[in-house]
């Protein structure tokens, strides 16, 4: 009858919209492959991939120092940028100033009897869910004072013009974001027009006051007749 196969396609519907599990790439703890690219005095470097003890681990905050060596054409003017990627090319970051001549200017007049100076850090935000990296996104940041109180040779090395490597403070922080079922909504208004239509039935059934079977060939002999 027209109500069973209204029924059926319902169920149908409700069977292809139905949310199936899925198993993310990534587990607590696992290294996010990680690469690095340079820009400095008009050119820029091919990415190179990080050492593990440099990448991100999946869902952990931690903070690394990433050696950066020295370019062959660098100049002390010169700006030196820095970009990462995830996941291959999959999450790439805009381009960071981690070297400059007005960043050196301010380390300067910042440096005084009992104040460090400034040093730049890189801070990476990594949103997740599910085992995914959703996207990433990183700024620069100045270390705080008291860190650079008792690490005063990053400062020292940081700007030596002749010191390299040169030692960035990289920081991964991890965002989980909440999954949500883009299918929910269909699958209640789904679960609504079934609910609608099991009670029609239901009440159909009542009216006729027969049993399901009678109901239905009641329905098939009306049909034989419509298209006598």
């Amino acid at each position: 009858s027209s109500i069973f196969h209204h029924f059926a396609l319902l169920l149908l519907l409700l069977a292809l919209c139905a949310p199936r599990p899925t198993a993310g790439d990534f587990h607590r703890g696992d290294l996010v492959p990680t690469a690095r690219r340079a820009q400095f005095h008009g050119s820029r470097t091919h990415w190179h991939d990080l050492l593990g003890k440099h990448c991100p681990k999946f869902a952990v905050d931690h903070t690394v120092a990433l050696p950066i060596p020295k370019p062959l054409s660098f100049r002390e003017e010169d700006e030196y940028k820095i970009a990462f990627s995830f996941e291959g090319d999959r999450h790439p970051t805009a381009w960071l100033t981690v070297l400059s001549k007005p960043l050196a200017e301010l380390h300067a007049h910042a440096e005084a009897p009992g104040v460090p100076g400034v040093v730049p850090m890189v801070d990476v935000e990594l949103h997740h869910g599910g085992g995914e990296i959703h996207k990433a996104k990183a700024t620069t940041i100045a270390v705080s004072e008291n860190y650079l109180r008792e690490h005063a040779e990053l400062v020292a090395e940081y700007h030596n013009v002749s010191a390299w490597p040169k030692h960035l403070l990289v920081r991964y922080r991890w965002v989980e974001a909440v999954d949500v079922d883009s299918n929910a909504g269909l699958m209640m208004m789904l679960g609504l027009c079934l609910a609608a239509s099991l009670g029609a039935m239901v009440s159909v059934c009542v009216a006729y006051n027969g049993s399901i079977t009678d109901f239905v060939e009641a329905l098939q002999a009306e049909e034989q007749r419509e298209s006598a």
